[in-house]
């Protein structure tokens, strides 16, 4: 991947991994401080940031220092595995907000916007997938290639 994408997808996804983190973060303390809990979906968009926060650390550091351990395949499915999360976790909260009889103020806005900033990380890790996924194939068919050629000329 160019390095200015990469830096800019690595970014963006590092950018709503933490709003996504503190959105959630907030609604789940600001619920937790009333008399009802913390939904499970919150929960889950504070588990899958911080796992995305993680993976990031992993896709970065990792072919930094150990440059053969790091398959692409390996990258692609914790890439896949990330934008699943966030569409999931996207897709939860949207809907336990919709069958809210009442949600006004500060923290019914907070989720709000953590479900938009959670869809917009699906959107910037599915972005990152695709583009990795186009380089294993293209490697895959360019090494093909050469195999065939090579076979021809045997």
């Amino acid at each position: 991947m160019c390095s200015a994408v990469n830096a800019a997808l690595r970014g963006g996804q590092a950018f709503h991994s933490l709003v996504v983190l503190a959105l959630s973060s907030y609604v789940a303390y600001e619920n937790n401080r009333s008399i009802i809990p913390s939904s499970p979906q919150i929960n889950f968009l504070i588990f899958t940031s911080s796992f995305s926060i993680v993976a990031l650390l992993f896709l970065e550091v990792v072919p930094r220092i150990s440059p053969r351990t790091a398959s692409p395949l390996a990258v692609l499915i914790v890439q896949g595995l990330v934008s699943g999360l966030f569409m999931a976790g996207f897709i939860a909260l949207s809907i336990f907000l919709s069958g809210l009889l009442f949600c006004n103020g500060p923290v019914c806005a907070a989720a709000r916007a953590d479900a938009v900033f959670a869809a917009f990380s699906y959107v910037v890790w599915v972005a990152s997938a695709t583009i990795t996924g186009i380089q294993i194939s293209r490697k895959k068919t360019e090494a093909t290639e050469i195999t065939k050629e090579k076979m021809l000329e045997a």
